[in-house]
């Protein structure tokens, strides 16, 4: 007897949200019934456009620049983040300064931590 997608992934105990191999999930709770429902993932046909293969890019050299940090560097930024209760990681602070490229909130962030984060 064949099981169903759904099911096989409830028997397992998926609790998945998002894309799963080729398979899109998420969480219902529609009129009363709560459950996973899965369809086909939705593959792009459209070629990426200009300004998000840019984005992309910038994307990319943020985390070759975090990847390029010293290890300490890096403890530096996520310490920093942590000092301060900040709702994201040193990684993601480190890549908004990057991208953005506004000393001024990371100066902030450095005078409230007490943490050297720019590199020199």
């Amino acid at each position: 007897m064949a099981i169903a997608a759904d099911q096989l992934f409830l028997y397992l105990g998926f609790a998945a949200q998002g894309d799963l191999g080729p398979w899109t999930m998420y969480t219902s709770k529609a009129q009363g019934k709560s459950g996973i429902v899965i369809f086909a993932k939705a593959w792009l046909k459209d070629p990426t456009s200009p300004r998000q293969k840019a984005h992309r890019d910038r994307v990319r050299a943020a985390a070759q620049a975090w990847k390029a940090l010293t290890a300490q560097q890096r403890k530096n930024w996520e310490a920093a983040c942590k000092k301060l209760s900040l709702r994201l990681t040193g990684y993601n602070l480190f890549t908004h300064w990057h991208m953005v490229g506004d000393d001024t909130n990371i100066e902030t962030v450095e005078r409230q931590s007490g943490i050297p984060l720019i590199p020199i």
